[in-house]
């Protein structure tokens, strides 16, 4: 039955007046959440939307009062939010200025929905916010800019649309995303279409524009910008000298860092370090030298009582400066200093993530002479390190010492060198590796035993081949088919078809099965004249739908005759 236009104007006369005598409540009353928490029976449940939006918008100007409300009818009146209903309560929030809570409630859609979708909701809920238009499609373009997607440009692109300009710090977020995503080309184009429309310049833009000439690689350009003597942050800085120093052009970034000290910036550990750093990777012992006598100078080394070692690995560790860190553990064993545990971690876990496994191998052997222990985390990323690298003896060493006093690494780790151990030929180092992992309970990817298992069948290794199957079985996991049927046909031909039967009751349990694997095992029965059980097996192959191509099916039959 079609409800009356005279009904629906009574009802929207009805939620108006409701909404009225409610948000007085919520304005004028000294604790009105906990007298609607003893009358909450009168109130409707669930809560309309549209009735929650109407509260909203005549509370707005006391914003805490809203938000609470908004939590108060989500968790006692039964209300789920639409996305109209929390574009209204962040637009709300946004030009209030909490920033915390709008984006806390509303981050989640910006995840969930398109980001059309998620300004049209925006756009709808205006008539709550006098500032709307910049201020709150300014703050959704900077959540945008921290999530992994292009819904920041949809964003940019909407304001230009409707004629709006995004803050200095939005705009700011939105150029470094597109820098952190190597989109320098697209960053240039949205600098441009942002002076166009009016964006204003800070610091933080300048800071943008110094990190994306850099990241071209026109590091003259990013300095001649600092040198116009646009307000700039000591990041900025930081990342001219840190190219200049990258390339090896350590005169180039001296000249930056008394240019500072003309300004009267203060030189920062980081800064100096990163001339430090690449200094030692080029293996000039000028530099570093004069560089690690600025840094004492400076007071920015702790010298008193002594040279502290520890506390100098671990600041250069932190910064992500490997090389330097190298430089003062190698000072500190020549003068047989006793470094601390927490170093040797540090350095062994900054060594790992930077990819020197030649150097952490070092670290790690100082540390096992030394009667070291490490943490598990950081033996984590150390294996790991050295699983992705290159195969060889002394990985192997690692990896089987570490397994054998009960250090377990991770499964994928380990599959990851073992599979490439057998892509280079090592067979006999992937299976001692293999073999121990498995009797230490670490089930393996599928693929590199499968690996293995290919090669020990071809080989005619088939006791190998039966020894990995039931170990992994024992771990409750299993191969891939074709893996399966090779170990199927080795063993028939090798005259071991009960073994076979064996093999197959696997593949049967686990459901990895093909026609192949039926064809195997039924020309196996035949030929140990078990006709019934191959019978058997090919009315199974037939139900499950399994039946092979007519000419191998043709083949397969004649041995029932």
């Amino acid at each position: 039955m079609p409800i009356s236009t005279s009904f629906i104007w009574r009802r929207s006369v009805a939620h108006r007046t409701f909404a009225f005598i409610l948000s007085s409540l919520l304005l004028h009353h000294n604790n009105p959440l906990s007298l609607l928490r003893s009358k909450s029976s009168l109130l409707p449940r669930p809560f309309p939307s549209s009735l929650l939006r109407r509260i909203l918008s005549l509370t707005r100007s006391n914003p805490n009062i809203s938000l609470r409300f908004f939590l108060f009818a989500s968790s006692h009146l039964s209300l789920s939010p639409t996305l109209l209903d929390l574009a209204t309560i962040f637009s709300i929030l946004t030009a209030a200025g909490h920033l915390f809570p709008a984006s806390h409630l509303f981050c989640p859609a910006l995840r969930s929905y398109p980001a059309a979708t998620v300004l049209d909701a925006l756009v709808r809920s205006s008539s709550c916010c006098k500032n709307f238009p910049s201020k709150v499609l300014s703050f959704v373009l900077e959540l945008y800019s921290d999530l992994p997607s292009w819904n920041a440009m949809v964003t940019f692109n909407r304001m230009r649309k409707f004629g709006l300009v995004p803050s200095s710090q939005s705009f700011n977020a939105f150029l470094n995303m597109l820098c952190s995503n190597g989109e320098c080309r697209t960053a240039w184009l949205v600098y441009a279409a942002a002076l166009r429309i009016g964006v204003e310049m800070d610091h933080g833009s300048w800071a943008v524009m110094v990190r994306l000439l850099c990241l071209e690689d026109k590091v003259q350009r990013g300095e001649m910008l600092l040198n116009l003597g646009f307000p700039c942050r000591l990041s900025s800085y930081d990342l001219v000298v840190d190219c200049y120093a990258s390339r090896g052009d350590f005169k180039s970034a001296i000249q930056v860092l008394n240019g500072m000290e003309e300004r009267g910036l203060k030189l920062r550990l980081s800064t100096l370090c990163s001339v430090l750093e690449e200094s030692c990777r080029f293996g000039n012992v000028r530099i570093a030298g004069f560089f690690m006598k600025e840094m004492i100078v400076r007071d920015l080394l702790p010298m008193a009582p002594s040279f502290d070692f520890d506390w100098i690995i671990i600041s250069f560790c932190e910064l992500g400066k490997t090389y330097a860190a190298m430089l003062i553990f190698q000072k500190a064993l020549s003068w047989n200093f006793d470094l601390q545990s927490t170093s040797y971690a540090c350095l062994l876990g900054a060594l790992a993530q930077k990819r020197r496994e030649k150097e952490a191998f070092k670290v790690f052997d100082k540390m096992s002479q030394n009667g070291i222990v490490v943490d598990p985390g950081t033996l984590d990323v150390f294996v790991s390190s050295i699983c992705s690298g290159e195969p060889m003896e002394e990985v192997d060493a690692v990896i089987m010492n570490l397994m054998k006093n009960d250090f377990l690494p991770k499964a994928s780790d380990l599959s990851i060198y073992v599979a490439e151990n057998c892509r280079r030929g090592r067979w006999k180092e992937a299976t001692e590796l293999l073999h121990l992992a498995l009797d230490k309970c670490v089930l393996m990817n599928v693929s590199c035993c499968c690996l293995l298992m290919n090669h020990f069948c071809k080989n005619g290794f088939l006791d190998l081949a039966i020894g990995l199957h039931e170990k992994v079985k024992g771990l409750g996991g299993f191969l891939d088919v074709d893996s399966y049927n090779v170990l199927l046909e080795a063993l028939v031909v090798d005259g071991r078809a009960m073994e076979a039967v064996g093999v197959f009751d696997c593949m049967r349990k686990k459901n990895v099965l093909s026609s192949f694997s039926f064809v195997i095992m039924i020309s196996a029965l035949c030929h140990e004249k078990e006709l019934r059980k191959a019978m058997n097996l090919h009315d199974e192959m037939l139900k499950l739908g399994l039946k092979p191509d007519i000419a191998t099916y043709k083949r397969l039959i004649t041995g029932f005759q």
